[in-house]
């Protein structure tokens, strides 16, 4: 059980970090020229939820790493998700090792 909670923990310090990447607004500018439009983006960036800014319009704008780093994210949560029933399920190696209760011939003499 404890093997499961470490995943799963592990999984959650995952989660925070990619959330982290990823909560950042990219829009308001344009990828190339910039804006013709006068926009205060700290404003919409703290309406909309996000944690901050992107700043190199370009690089941020045509990437999709979110997209890799939150599917990652999602197969390893299965991946561990599709282990635990096999952990929970498994007996413990002291019931399958028992000694037999019956003397083996080499015992009996």
């Amino acid at each position: 059980m404890l093997s499961c909670a470490m995943a799963f923990a592990n999984d959650l310090e995952r989660l925070r970090e990619v959330f982290n990447r990823v909560s950042r607004k990219p829009l308001g500018f344009g990828a190339l020229a910039g804006n013709p439009f006068i926009i205060d983006r700290e404003a919409i960036s703290a309406e909309l939820g996000f944690d901050g800014l992107l700043w190199n319009s370009m690089a941020d704008v045509a990437d999709r790493d979110f997209v890799t780093e939150t599917l990652q994210w999602g197969f390893i949560l299965m991946q561990h998700i599709s282990g635990w029933p096999k952990d929970l399920t498994t007996p413990p190696a002291s019931s399958v090792w028992r000694a037999s209760p019956t003397p083996t011939p080499l015992a009996a003499r």
